[in-house]
């Protein structure tokens, strides 16, 4: 039944985005869950050497650089795992061109990478809190995403998590 809500779900939204362009699909659809779909193939804004293996996905956030991105997983995961932190999904075609790929959907997560400088984003896989205000040097460590809510919880930040692991 999930599986059906979810394919109606994307239906709607990719009628909504041919209708409406994607970004009008995106205003429509609720904040918690908004997706949709971006058409065309290229790089996807990705460079080339960070595509990730054909038929894998990648989790791209736009704000990092490319050298701090998520590591490349199966797509179920990627898109998984992006709609509960956010970013984009990028999928290499197994018989594109060496430098294809799609942006197959795009989610808002809780994900925010402001001010964080990339030396301290998360391991892939883990999380950590974010107080700003503080030191990068005095910022809480790497830990799961439940100590890192109850961190957040206590002292005040915002979590991160890095997908991937």
């Amino acid at each position: 039944m999930r599986r059906v809500r979810q394919s109606l779900f994307v239906l709607a939204v990719m009628f909504a985005a041919a209708a409406t362009g994607a970004e009008g699909a995106a205003e429509a659809a609720p904040l918690a869950a908004r997706a949709y779909v971006k058409y065309g193939y290229g790089g996807a804004g990705v460079p080339p050497d960070r595509l990730p293996p054909r038929g894998l996905c990648r989790i791209w956030y736009d704000e990092l650089p490319p050298d701090r991105q998520p590591p490349s997983m199966g797509c179920r995961q990627a898109k998984t795992q992006a709609r509960r932190y956010g970013g984009r999904v990028i999928f290499r075609p197994v018989d594109g061109e060496p430098t294809e790929a799609l942006t197959i959907a795009v989610y808002d997560g809780f994900n925010d990478f402001r001010g964080v400088p990339p030396d301290r984003l998360p391991y892939p896989g883990r999380c950590r809190v974010w107080i700003d205000g503080v030191s990068p040097d005095r910022q809480p460590p790497n830990m799961g995403l439940r100590r890192a809510r109850a961190v957040a919880r206590h002292e005040g930040g915002r979590v991160l998590c890095m997908p991937g692991g």
